[in-house]
């Protein structure tokens, strides 16, 4: 009884996992189509930013590697819409990504 108990817990773990996962993928492509959008329109100066960087940095608190990583795969996204479909579905990540661009 204790190990059905115990492979059912580890179950519902793994599916968890795997459902969170597909949504962070979805968030990551997300982020991407929002970030083409803010340098499209260049919203980050509307902000007193610079740049897209700066305000990914700075207002967006992400890491200096993920900014870049992030704001390199949007970019190149407008040119291989391809590209963020791959991140989308999990086939891709962002630093393999830009790894590409």
């Amino acid at each position: 009884l204790m190990q059905s108990i115990k492979k059912l817990k580890h179950t519902e773990l793994h599916e968890r996992a795997v459902t969170i996962t597909k949504k962070f993928h979805h968030t990551e492509s997300e982020l991407i189509d929002v970030l083409q959008e803010i340098d499209e329109h260049k919203v980050f100066l509307a902000f007193g930013y610079s740049s897209l960087y700066d305000y990914a940095t700075k207002s967006l608190k992400l890491s200096e590697a993920n900014a870049s990583n992030f704001i390199t795969v949007a970019r190149k996204s407008i040119i291989i819409p391809e590209l963020k479909l791959a991140i989308r579905d999990g086939s891709l990540t962002v630093s393999k990504g830009r790894k590409i661009c």
